[in-house]
């Protein structure tokens, strides 16, 4: 494995080139059966049955209030719909899923040991995957590739077995050497993900979230019928608003805030800090948090480890697709 450089070469290799992640714990459930699509589409907030083998798409598992139980990326393969999620909700997610079962000609079977997940992302990803494997089929090593805009930049996820993860590694690194890619930490990761606005299990998303409150349609499909919670959500965006939104703040200076830190106005909390860092890319630190609805006011402030800031609202993604770092 290649050498991790430091946070801001890692972030800038990503932006302007590429970058490999060293590790992306996930966990992966298996659904099998001939009523497994069916299932699934019942349940979850987006459309299975629209799915093709080989195709992919994001979905939560809500309560009756619309809150988030789990949320996983649903990947369709020829016999088995493949659940990938964060750790942390997979014993949830199959638990949940389990309850629901009754008569319908469906299993579960965990199958994270057969896989390891290889994301490479990056504005030269997809030409660093295809001379790699310029001579050799992508077959001989690699099981599938899913194609995942996580930063909002190209991003491949290349799923192989793992006795194949050193030998694709070194193949991947070698190819990019001329493109100077980069091995990128859990931490570059975060910022990535923070300067992208994407929410994630953990920070932004859990059992107090409804649906509608991470500002995204993402999760969810209107018109594909009822899902759990559906009544819910669809009342919030038709005929009504959620209690509180994901948005963005640029604070001032350069140290971040910690999670659960109240953001104020006024000298009330009026919304709750859930992720923030320092972005190399903006040079200065950001904050995703959550903010009660309607409060679009100027003069929030924000506790940080070097006193308290003003944290101004912004746009998110912080960063635009192919922004440099600087």
């Amino acid at each position: 494995m290649a050498p991790v450089n430091n946070l801001s070469d890692q972030v800038r290799a990503v932006r302007r080139t590429a970058g490999l992640l060293d590790e992306f714990p996930r966990k992966l459930l298996a659904v099998r059966g001939d009523d497994r699509v069916k299932f699934l589409h019942n349940l979850v907030t987006h459309d299975i049955k629209g799915l093709s083998p080989g195709q992919g798409r994001p979905a939560c598992l809500l309560d009756r209030q619309g809150k988030i139980r789990v949320v996983f990326l649903v990947h369709a393969r020829p016999d088995e719909l493949i659940l990938e999620m964060d750790p942390s909700h997979f014993t949830p997610a199959r638990e949940a899923l389990g309850k629901f079962l009754v008569s319908e000609a469906v299993e579960f079977a965990e199958v994270t040991d057969q896989y390891r997940i290889i994301p490479l992302h990056g504005p030269a990803a997809e030409q660093i995957l295809a001379g790699a494997w310029r001579e050799d089929p992508p077959g001989s090593e690699i099981c599938f590739i899913f194609r995942w805009n996580l930063f909002h930049l190209p991003g491949v996820h290349l799923w192989i077995k793992p006795e194949s993860e050193p030998a694709v590694r070194k193949k991947l690194l070698e190819q990019g050497k001329s493109f100077q890619i980069q091995t990128i930490g859990r931490e570059a990761f975060e910022v990535l993900r923070i300067e992208a606005g994407v929410p994630w299990p953990g920070a932004e998303i859990d059992e107090t979230v409804i649906l509608n409150e991470l500002g995204t349609e993402e999760f969810v499909s209107f018109t594909k019928g009822c899902f759990i919670g559906q009544e819910i959500v669809a009342r919030i965006k038709y005929r009504a608003h959620p209690p509180r939104l994901l948005k963005g703040f640029l604070l001032e200076g350069t140290v971040p805030a910690d999670p659960k830190s109240p953001l104020w106005l006024s000298g009330k909390p009026v919304g709750t800090v859930t992720s923030s860092c320092f972005s190399p890319t903006l040079n200065q630190a950001i904050a995703l948090g959550f903010l009660n609805f309607g409060v679009e006011e100027k003069g929030f402030t924000v506790q940080t480890r070097q006193g308290t800031v003003p944290a101004a609202l912004t746009q998110i993604p912080f960063v635009k697709t192919g922004s440099p770092a600087t």
